[in-house]
């Protein structure tokens, strides 16, 4: 969601407002939670709005109760991050040859909760122990007896002994 050359373009639309909660809760998190938190308070008051009772109560009259209600919910999302998520996730991907750094770096101003979120997240790994396990992976695929494989069936080797894992999960 944090990379601007494909933010949340290719999710699901099951999954997209989650991973937009998502984004919501940990920019929340990041700059302290004291910008208003989104989703939990509908009031100030912290309090829900009050409901109406009344007895035969119309159709219209209930679906104008949820209207209220969902009006109320959304006021209360409308935090400064998450003003900033929204119009950050409405602009336009930037091209695919651009750097997202880059990016971060020039709309600070714009997005600075979102900015201090995206240093943390799209920054490099510290250790290459990521870089040191392909390597081991390759080795068990690669070795004497197969040293004539094609790139191509390599690669599709090692992706599916590494994510097999996380089918099997499911």
């Amino acid at each position: 969601m944090l990379d601007a050359r494909y933010k949340d373009r290719y999710f699901d639309t099951d999954k997209k407002e989650g991973a937009r909660n998502l984004l919501l809760k940990v920019v929340n998190e990041m700059v302290g939670g004291g910008d208003g938190q989104h989703g939990d308070a509908s009031t100030d008051s912290g309090d829900p709005p009050p409901k109406k009772t009344r007895p035969g109560t119309l159709l219209l009259d209930m679906y104008q109760e949820i209207i209220e209600e969902n009006v109320i919910s959304e006021q209360a999302s409308t935090s400064e991050t998450a003003s900033q998520v929204h119009a950050y996730l409405g602009e336009a991907t930037i091209p695919r040859n651009a750097s997202p750094l880059e990016y971060w770096k020039s709309n600070q101003a714009r997005f600075p909760a979102l900015a201090r979120v995206a240093r943390k997240y799209l920054s490099a790994p510290s250790t290459s122990v990521d870089s040191e396990r392909l390597f081991s992976a390759v080795a068990h695929v690669i070795d004497e007896k197969r040293n004539r494989i094609n790139c191509e069936k390599a690669e599709m080797l090692i992706f599916v002994q590494k994510n097999l894992p996380f089918i099997l999960d499911l």
